[in-house]
């Protein structure tokens, strides 16, 4: 190696631990494209540090910006369903239709005994200060047991004969 190609071994410390290991030296005329090569590697890595930090800076920033914004666009959940006026409403309109078919005599349905055992609970519920999520769970019951004795009703009895 001739002292032109060992100055420019030695300039860079990371290119001389690289070829360290090296047993074939290289001919003189190789070495500054090594170096030149090894030069470019370099700064390829650096350009690539340097978009790889702007890239995440810049995700960065935008989920900054855009979170709020998204989070203003998500639904108020904490406002749960009211289960209790939902059923109020259902029972009312259950009521209307039973007088509209007064004097038809209906037999009982099951659900309407249903209905009965899960008033006694939510009974039992209120006065042994259940918690409200047991409470809402009583009454959307309750709803869907309306809901079911309402449609069942809202039916209009067809004569079968058998």
């Amino acid at each position: 190696m001739s002292d032109s190609t060992t100055d420019l071994v030695t300039s860079t410390p990371q290119l001389r631990i690289l070829l360290s290991g090296i047993e074939v030296d290289p001919p003189a005329a190789l070495w500054p494209r090594i170096v030149a090569a090894h030069a470019l590697q370099l700064q390829r890595r650096q350009r690539q540090r340097w978009s790889t930090s702007l890239a995440m800076a810049a995700c960065l920033l935008l989920a900054v910006v855009m979170l709020p914004r998204l989070i203003e666009r998500t639904p108020d959940t904490a406002q749960p369903t009211d289960w209790k006026s939902m059923a109020q409403q259902l029972e009312l309109r259950l009521r209307d239709l039973d007088n509209m078919q007064m004097g038809e005599g209906e037999p009982l349905l099951p659900e309407q005994a249903d209905l009965e055992a899960l008033d006694h609970s939510l009974q039992t519920a209120y006065d042994h200060a259940a918690s409200n999520t047991e409470l809402m769970s009583l009454w959307q019951r309750r709803y869907a047991l309306l809901n079911t004795l309402l449609a069942v009703r809202s039916q209009p009895l067809v004569v079968t004969r058998i």
